[in-house]
């Protein structure tokens, strides 16, 4: 019997000084350019809306393809989109699409009004992504698929340890340590955000936020 390969992607979050040593050169060579574009957009209020209406419609499709619920080649009107470009019914698309943009709108929101990170606001952004989603996909003891209920606003209570094609298994953080991990999450970040700590490495600390 071949012994099954095993890949955790989870370890307990922390924050050490190899990240104070990122090189963030790049990112600051090239940033003034941005800021500097910025306030020619801004400069003009519809240029600068269409802007950020079609980055936040990028982002919203971009959550739905990294999280594998679909596979999606063009964009949101129904009218525009072929079957030969979607795996999932239009409707259904449609519907994850405008819980995303929503979600989307919510996270700009809170950037705006400079909100600080936390728990609800995690929770709250969990519950607006997945608004029209019922069922998450998982197997049961025999390996066979099914559909377990997703919880909305919640911790999960259940492993979710997905087997690759190639037979590998990951593992994610078990539903035992998620509650503590998410706090410890939290406060990381905004302590570093707090000592001003560049942006960038700030960002780096956010997307820990999957691996729970």
């Amino acid at each position: 019997m071949v012994e099954q390969k095993i890949r955790r992607l989870w370890l307990p979050i922390k924050f050490s000084q190899e990240w104070l040593e990122c090189d963030t050169s790049t990112i600051d060579d090239i940033s003034p350019s941005w800021f500097d574009r910025r306030e020619i957009l801004q400069s003009n209020s519809k240029e600068y809306q269409e802007f950020i209406t079609e980055l936040k419609r990028e982002y919203a499709i971009e959550t739905g393809i990294v999280e594998r619920m679909y596979d999606l080649k063009k964009g949101f009107v129904e009218s525009y989109i072929s079957h030969n470009d979607i795996n999932i019914p239009v409707p259904k698309l449609l519907s994850h699409l405008s819980d995303h943009l929503n979600a989307v709108d919510f996270v700009f929101d809170v950037v705006k009004e400079n909100r600080n990170l936390t728990i609800d606001f995690v929770k709250e952004l969990q519950s607006l992504v997945t608004r029209n989603q019922e069922y998450a996909e998982g197997r049961d003891q025999f390996g066979s698929r099914t559909k377990i209920d997703l919880r909305k606003g919640a911790f999960k209570i259940f492993e979710n340890n997905p087997t690759r094609e190639d037979g590998t298994k990951i593992l994610y953080c078990s539903p035992d340590h998620v509650h503590a991990e998410m706090d410890n999450l939290i406060s990381i970040y905004n302590d570093v955000e707090n000592k001003n700590i560049h942006p960038l490495i700030c960002a780096l600390v956010s997307p820990c936020i999957h691996y729970n």
